[in-house]
């Protein structure tokens, strides 16, 4: 069958792979110029641009097709933990969308604290408002990231952990963000000392969003209305209170 013009561009090899947030995949991802119904289309001299997201890299950035029809580049991951994408365009083309996975550099020996497998549900996260619960560190060590399980994408998220002061979210000891929420596993690095003792993980995004939530429990939730672009109080002002939501927030320590 003789194929008909180029119309598109399809992942040829490479997508799927798993490797370490931060680092360069093991095998490059090609893309072919293909024709409406998928056939591989011989197309030589265009020139496709490959764009990472959660802040990683393709080198070449943009590769010209060979004569058949193919381009390649290697991938490096962002330092998030969890699924991203990479994105191969050539003018007058359909893009291709190549997915991996990446995983946290500092998985082997860490502790989870907090809720990091889905948890079932869907939330309504709005705008604006820092809100969380707690969760209990049982040994010291060092805050290596902040995890949250999202059921969407897109939305800008700051995490912050505080210490507890009688029950309340007191001085706040690590934060990351903004970064934007990728459909699963998020992880994003973090340093901090812990001490054994409870802690506040709390969240506050720039538009609505959803992560993970179960209602099938009496934890209980605090929260203060801020708005996102402002900064984050380095002490937690006397908050609102409700119970019977638990979030897929945790915390990795090594």
């Amino acid at each position: 069958m003789t194929a008909g013009p180029a119309s598109r561009l399809e992942v040829s090899s490479g997508g799927g792979q798993s490797g370490a947030a931060g680092s360069a995949l093991a095998q490059p991802i090609v893309v072919q110029t293909t024709d409406a119904y998928g056939n591989a289309a011989s197309s030589a001299g265009r020139t496709v641009t490959f764009t990472a997201s959660n802040g990683g890299s393709a080198s070449p950035a943009s590769a010209t097709t060979s004569a058949a029809g193919q381009a390649a580049t290697t991938w490096t991951l962002g330092s998030i933990a969890g699924s991203q994408t990479l994105t191969a365009a050539s003018t007058g083309l359909t893009s291709a969308v190549a997915s991996a996975n990446a995983t946290s550099s500092s998985a082997a020996g860490a502790t989870i604290y907090g809720y990091a497998t889905d948890l079932g549900s869907s939330s309504s996260h709005q705008p604006d408002y820092l809100l969380g619960s707690q969760l209990v560190v049982t040994a010291p060590g060092t805050l290596t990231h902040f995890g949250v399980f999202s059921k969407s994408s897109g939305a800008l998220v700051k995490l912050a952990l505080y210490t507890d002061v009688a029950g309340n979210p007191g001085t706040l000891v690590a934060s990351v963000g903004p970064f934007t929420l990728a459909n699963g596993v998020n992880e994003i690095p973090a340093t901090a000392t812990l001490q054994a003792g409870t802690y506040w993980i709390m969240g506050i995004y720039n538009i609505s969003a959803s992560i993970g939530i179960s209602f099938a429990n009496s934890d209980v939730v605090k929260y203060i209305a801020l708005p996102f672009a402002s900064a984050l109080p380095a002490t937690f002002p006397s908050p609102i209170v409700y119970a019977g939501q638990r979030f897929n927030y945790y915390i990795r320590v090594q």
